[in-house]
C-alpha cells in the first residue's frame, strides 16, 4: 500500500550490538505483515524500512542519493510477489 501501513517487527540476530557503537546489519522477523494485492490482481508488493530510537528512518527510494560507487544507498526494500492461482 505504498508505506501507507507499517507493522514493528522483532529484532532478533545482531540485536545485542551496542547502543551508538555498532552499526552492522540485524536481523528481524515479523508477524501480520500489510500487504495488498497489487492492480493486476496477483501479487502483493512489501516493503521494508528501518527507524532508529530517535526516529530517524530510511529514505523511501535512492533519488537524491545515486553515486557511481552506490554509497549510502539504503532506502527501503521492496520487492513484489506474485501469488499462485490456488490462493
Amino acid at each position: 500500500n505504498n508505506g501507507e501501513t507499517w507493522e514493528t517487527a522483532t529484532m532478533t540476530k545482531g540485536s545485542e550490538q551496542p547502543h551508538g557503537r555498532a552499526w552492522a546489519w540485524t536481523f528481524w522477523e515479523c508477524d501480520g505483515i500489510p500487504a495488498r494485492v497489487c492492480d493486476d490482481g496477483c501479487s502483493v508488493e512489501l516493503c521494508c524500512k528501518g527507524v532508529d530510537s530517535s526516529f530517524n528512518t530510511q529514505p523511501e527510494s535512492s533519488d537524491g542519493l545515486w553515486n557511481v560507487r552506490g554509497l549510502a544507498n539504503n532506502s527501503w526494500f521492496k520487492v513484489t510477489h506474485r501469488l499462485n492461482g490456488d490462493e
